[in-house]
């Protein structure tokens, strides 16, 4: 990441971690019990409807990814089902250690009944810090959910050029944390943003004129990384996995969400201004404050070909 002077660049992943209905602290809870206990963690759509059932093109292939941790917390991811029996996700929503079978997939069947799965077997397993994508094998009880039938966007092409000179309006297909009475949910909130596959330039000027400018960039930025911003509401934890994909079309997918990327002033920094070029090519001048958003990064759905050919 970037290094200025006087100011820190920071990453927040987007898995969410509540107490949830149940604590497991100790792994006491058998398979019927945790079963019982994600089910009730998921609802349909966002805010205020609780029986519709999450759609795209009239599918509805998304749902919740619901994990228990062995210090008494579970966790929440947004997922997609991507393929028969194959559930796409973010790489870092798999705690490191943990076997499939740990988590269970929240989703509406094509009744909108709500239905559970569970996790068999690791088709994929990518890198949480380095092309965040992860794909599971689920049991045959999926066989009621719909599928993407997607096809991969192949941005590759886009990697040298300019920030902001090719960007897409995409949709973000996820799961935020909600809540209704005592029940800790998740509910279907779709976001509209714009992606690029080029990184952004942050310019940092300090009160005594010094100027600093850099590229959000290593050696495999735009391998790794697809990055966007201009999101008609921000993410938040719980939409880590969230399928991205061409606007109001989930079967034309760019990849999954990653996290968001802040910059924090040091406590001594007399930052005068601070500019950041988006994705979408538009120059934002962010207010200074202690923490400061400047835009998300995704993992491509292209870098699981790139590890692992024929995968997908």
């Amino acid at each position: 990441m970037p290094l200025f002077s006087g100011c820190q660049i920071t990453l927040e992943q987007s898995e969410y971690h509540d107490p949830g209905p149940v604590s497991d602290p100790i792994g006491k809870l058998n398979d019927t019990e945790r079963e019982k206990a994600a089910f009730k963690v998921i609802v349909s759509t966002y805010p205020n409807t609780w029986d519709a059932r999450p759609e795209s093109n009239g599918k509805s292939p998304f749902g919740v990814l619901v994990g228990f941790g062995k210090l008494g917390y579970m966790s929440y991811c947004s997922v997609s089902h991507i393929l028969q029996g194959v559930v796409l996700t973010a790489a870092h929503c798999i705690a490191s250690g943990s076997s499939a079978s740990d988590y269970w997939f929240l989703y509406f069947n094509n009744a909108g009944q709500k239905k559970i799965t569970r996790g068999k077997s690791f088709r994929f397993y990518g890198n949480a810090d380095q092309g965040d994508v992860t794909l599971i094998n689920v049991d045959t009880r999926s066989s009621e959910w719909d599928t993407l039938n997607y096809t991969m966007e192949d941005t590759s092409g886009e990697r040298d050029e300019e920030v902001g000179t090719t960007s897409h309006p995409v949709t973000v297909w996820s799961f935020d944390p909600s809540q209704r009475g005592n029940d800790r949910l998740m509910s279907f909130r779709p976001r509209q943003c714009v992606l690029g596959r080029n990184a952004p330039y942050i310019n940092v000027t300090f009160t005594d004129k010094t100027e600093q400018k850099q590229e959000y960039k290593d050696k495999y930025a735009s391998r790794y990384w697809q990055f966007f911003d201009q999101c008609d509401a921000t993410t938040i934890q719980g939409n880590s996995g969230g399928l991205i994909s061409e606007r109001g079309d989930a079967s034309r997918v760019h990849g999954v969400i990653h996290g968001t990327v802040l910059l924090s002033p040091k406590s001594n920094a007399l930052i005068d201004k601070l500019e950041v070029k988006m994705p979408s090519g538009t120059l934002r001048r962010l207010t200074i404050g202690s923490e400061n958003e400047l835009f998300h990064l995704a993992a491509p759905l292209d870098y699981i070909n790139w590890i692992k050919p024929g995968t997908l």
